[in-house]
């Protein structure tokens, strides 16, 4: 959310700087020659806004994996400038692959190294859930209780497939372990009858969770 939250700002400042620009009858050269200060500007802006939020409330997040991402924005902002103050078209080409390159290792390191590495379980399984819940409102009943019985491992707020995972509230619990519907079904009886009462609870829940959905 925060990088298509930032992408949003930066687009619209560049795009308010432009039309405001237009509108004072400012020729496109000197357009140009301006948001090669705007972006920079505003993305160094977002990058002191986020570390600034952080150190308020979120400090735990602050991590070497972060730092070393906000290194290569900085690392790309840098290269920008000087790109931008390139005598040559050859220096000014090489620069702006650079920022490419700066940029877009940031883009996968932030999501694929940070964000990771500070994320709960809870916002793991949440953030997993939301991709699945439109797969299995689109498909069938049948189809439907075989996605969630693989991968559903709590119940729904609201016992409903648009509510978010209650993260307490296993849908079988057995053996001191949350279980999906496969792993209680292959569970091993220990004898107490838990097993069946846990398999029994399991089946209902997913067929409630799926009654709504075509045949």
């Amino acid at each position: 959310m925060t990088f298509r939250k930032n992408l949003f700002v930066l687009l619209s400042s560049v795009f308010l700087a432009v039309v405001g620009a237009a509108l004072m009858g400012i020729e496109m050269p000197s357009i140009v020659e301006g948001l090669t200060l705007v972006i920079p500007t505003v993305a160094m802006a977002l990058l002191i806004e986020d570390l600034w939020r952080k150190l308020l409330g979120e400090r735990e997040k602050l991590t070497w994996q972060y730092f070393f991402g906000e290194a290569l924005v900085i690392a790309a902002t840098l290269t920008w400038f000087w790109a931008s103050a390139s005598a040559t078209i050859k220096d000014m080409f090489i620069g702006l692959v650079t920022v490419f390159l700066f940029g877009v290792l940031g883009m996968f390191w932030f999501n694929l190294a940070y964000k990771p590495s500070v994320q709960t379980i809870e916002e793991k399984e949440q953030e997993q859930w939301a991709k699945l819940r439109p797969k299995v409102k689109a498909s069938s009943q049948d189809e439907g209780v075989k996605i969630l019985a693989y991968n559903l491992r709590y119940h729904l707020v609201g016992d409903t497939l648009d509510g978010i995972l209650e993260i307490e509230k296993p849908l079988a619990f057995y053996d001191n372990e949350f279980m999906t519907f496969e792993e209680i079904y292959g569970a091993t009886d220990d004898g107490t009858g838990n097993l069946q009462a846990a398999q029994k609870a399991a089946t209902e829940y997913l067929q409630i969770l799926t009654m709504n959905l075509p045949e």
